[in-house]
Formats: C-alpha cells, structure tokens, sequence
C-alpha cells in the first residue's frame, strides 16, 4: 500500500512539474502527403478494427492544466464513461483485483470471448463476474475463464443447431462438449482453491468386532 502511494504522489508531482513548466516555442512543420501506400495501409487497418470486437474498456491518465490528475475511461463504442470511480469499483468487485489494468485484462478476455460490441452484452459480463463474487486475483482469472468458456461453448451450441451437414454439426458439438469439460474442470479448480486446503472427513459405516475394536469404512480427502 505504501509502494502504491508513493508512486501516486511520484505521478502526481510529475503532473505538477509538466503544469509549472513555461510553454515551450512550437516550431510548426509541414505536412507531408501520405502515399498511395500509406493510404491504403490506413484503409486496411479501419476494415480490421471493424470487424473485431472491441474492448468496453480502456484507460488513461491525462495531467490538466493545473496539476491535477484525470481518469478517463471509454467504453466500446468511444463514449466516455461519466463516473470513473464507480466504474473502477464495479471493475474490483467483478475481478477480485485493485489493480485497474490487471482487472481491465480480466474484463477484456471476457469482452473478446463474447464476440459482442454491444455495451448491454458488456454490462451483463460485468454483473455475471460480480455475482461470483471473486475474492482475489487467483479467483478473479478462473472466474473470468469459466464465464469465457461458458460464453464459447454456448457460441458453438447455438452454431450447431444452424449448420446443414451432419459432419458440421458433430465439429461443433464436440467442441462444445470439450469446452463443458474444460469447465467443469475449472469450476472444481475454483471450489478447491476458496477451500484452502480445508480437509473434510466422510465417514460412511462404522461397525464395532469383538473386543471393542472399531472399524470405521470411509474416505479422507483434502481440499
């Protein structure tokens, strides 16, 4: 907590020194045309970013002009999100961290494994990560895994059911089913580690012979 502090006070003398500095002369410079080339790689990269989903969250901190820090934060579709605090503390409860860009990680995988740019799809991943209630980071990554493995799994489901082949159809339920799996797997990873390491005793039958010696028929597991 401490390290944390100092490297807000670090950043927020930084912002101070940059508002305290004189305006340095500007030397404008001619622009130069982009090329043919130029244009095209341009052109190229806005097609990409259209077709793939965008993250409902991205961060950063801008120094205004007196000294002060801002947040800003904009959601998928580049509207500035009004209360950055509450969002931040919405973004803690969902993935067990009080680290911004590690919870922002754990929300974008979420984000990406849905497909979706709609910001209602992007809000029910928010409150489906708060329900789970993840208590730490550890919980944080196998909550966000299981909800993007849920995501992914009904994804082929629903992909299944529109195809026309039967070779088609048997590609996307196995892969269903191998994500069902991987999710069971997962949800006994989260179960075992909000254990602890708790041990639990099952005694199932116990029958006492001759001479007053008991036999206990049971099993001893530990979390």
């Amino acid at each position: 907590m401490e390290v944390l502090e100092k490297d807000m006070e670090t950043k927020e003398e930084a912002c101070t020194a940059v508002s305290s500095e004189s305006p340095k002369e500007v030397v404008e410079k001619e622009e130069q045309p982009l090329t043919e080339e130029e244009e095209g790689s341009i052109k190229e990269w806005n097609e990409r970013k259209k077709k793939t989903p965008q993250s409902l969250v991205d961060i950063k901190e801008v120094c205004e002009e007196d000294g002060s820090k801002k947040t800003i934060i904009t959601n998928s579709i580049g509207e500035e999100i009004s209360n950055p605090d509450l969002f931040l503390s919405e973004l803690s409860l969902a993935t067990g961290s009080v680290n911004i860009e590690f919870g922002a990680l754990l929300y974008r995988e979420c984000i990406f494994a849905s497909g979706s740019k709609d910001p209602n799809v992007h809000k029910g991943i928010i409150n489906s990560l708060r329900a789970l209630e993840p208590k730490d980071e550890i919980e944080g990554m196998l909550i966000t895994r299981l909800l993007s493995i849920h995501i992914q799994s009904m994804n082929y489901l629903a992909i299944q059911s529109e195809v026309k082949t039967e070779k088609e159809t048997d590609l996307y339920l196995n892969r269903s089913v191998k994500l069902m799996r991987l999710y069971n797997e997962t949800l006994e990873a989260l179960t075992r580690y909000r254990r602890k390491g708790e041990q639990r005793v099952v005694v199932q039958h116990v029958s006492v012979n001759d001479g007053g010696k008991a036999v206990v028929n049971g099993n001893l597991s530990g979390g």
